[in-house]
């Protein structure tokens, strides 16, 4: 399976991430970073630098959470599912 995405960076700091299923925007530096899903999600995370520790936690829903939320299916992804069921039953 192929991903198609395209990573655009503004600074070391400011990262856009544009991809059919999830598209996010990094905000941070070495150690700390958040992450904004599309779709009202976060990620946090927390880390020492050079050393590969690190904590993250999710925020969607009003709450923290340690699992990611659910990818819910892009509006490409809608329309193809449509256009398939039509496929099928016409």
């Amino acid at each position: 399976m192929f991903r198609i995405q395209r990573k655009i960076s503004f600074g070391r700091a400011l990262k856009v991430n544009v991809s059919k299923s999830r598209p996010t925007v990094t905000f941070g530096v070495p150690g700390f970073r958040v992450t904004w899903y599309a779709g009202n999600a976060y990620r946090i995370t927390l880390g020492i630098s050079g050393t590969g520790l690190f904590w993250s936690w999710w925020w969607y829903d009003g709450g923290f959470s340690k699992v990611p939320p659910p990818i819910q299916p892009s509006i490409l992804t809608k329309v193809m599912q449509h256009i398939n069921e039509e496929q099928n039953h016409g």
